[in-house]
Parts: structure tokens; sequence; C-alpha cells
């Protein structure tokens, strides 16, 4: 695995395309053995961790993607399954701008307010658009 890494973020450098104004984030799980395998692996050991969606319990990873409207990657993270979803959001809207639409779990008080100041003017702020997503104003 250490040595595909390097290699890996290379490539996924190369793919990232420019910023329109219009992204979409969402994450994913990346379970790496079912939950009775879990005392017995080794592949990821100490690195995979026990995580939950919004249906299942999973062992492994989320990966968190942006893209814009034309499918190319904005950004990417990989971070522990324990860690919440929310965490790495704003460092994957760093340098991006526009609108940003997201699931509606993505969008919190907390996390609107902290968005605002990051990137919003006072006249701008994170706002509920239909169901079941949710958008983000963004200014570098």
């Amino acid at each position: 695995m250490p040595s595909t890494t390097i290699p890996l973020c290379v490539y996924l450098k190369h793919c990232f395309g420019q910023c329109t104004g219009i992204g979409f984030i969402d994450a994913t799980s990346l379970k790496v053995c079912h939950n009775r395998r879990i005392a017995n692996h080794k592949v990821f050991d100490g690195l995979a961790a026990r995580g939950k969606t919004s249906v299942y319990w999973f062992f492994g990873f989320k990966l968190h993607i942006v893209v814009n409207e034309r499918g190319q990657l904005l950004n990417v993270t990989l971070i522990f399954g324990s860690i919440y979803y929310r965490v790495p959001v704003s460092d994957l809207l760093s340098g991006l701008f526009g609108k940003i639409f997201a699931d509606r779990g993505y969008v919190s008080t907390k996390l609107a307010s902290r968005l605002l100041e990051e990137f919003g003017d006072n006249n701008e702020k994170p706002f509920r658009c239909t169901t079941p997503y949710s958008c983000f104003e963004t200014n570098p």
C-alpha cells in the first residue's frame, strides 16, 4: 500500500478539473472487510476504523469527493471511518467558488456559520435548497 500512495496522489492531481462555480460534494464508505471479520483483519490494521453511514455500520474509510457539473474532480480526501463526515468540509472547499451542492446532512448551524466566516461575505450565507440537497455559497 505505501508504495502505491504517491503514484495514486500524482494521478489524482492530474485528473483534477477547473472550478466552474457549480460543485457537488458527497461521501461514500470504503469497506475493507465484513463486520464479522474485523478482529482477524490485518491489511489495514491501525489505519481502518469503524464508522457509520446513514444506513449501516462498516469497517474502513470514508471517501469525500467534490466534482463540478462536468464530472471533473475538484478535490478529494480519504479519512478514517470513525471521523465525523462534516469535519473535512472546510478543507475540501478551500480554493473553490460559487455554489456547492451537498446532501442535507452536511448542513448544520455550526458548519454554516464556520463556512460563512471562511468563504462568504456578510450578505451571503449557506441556505437550504430542495430536499434532500443543500447549497453553500463560497468565495475564495
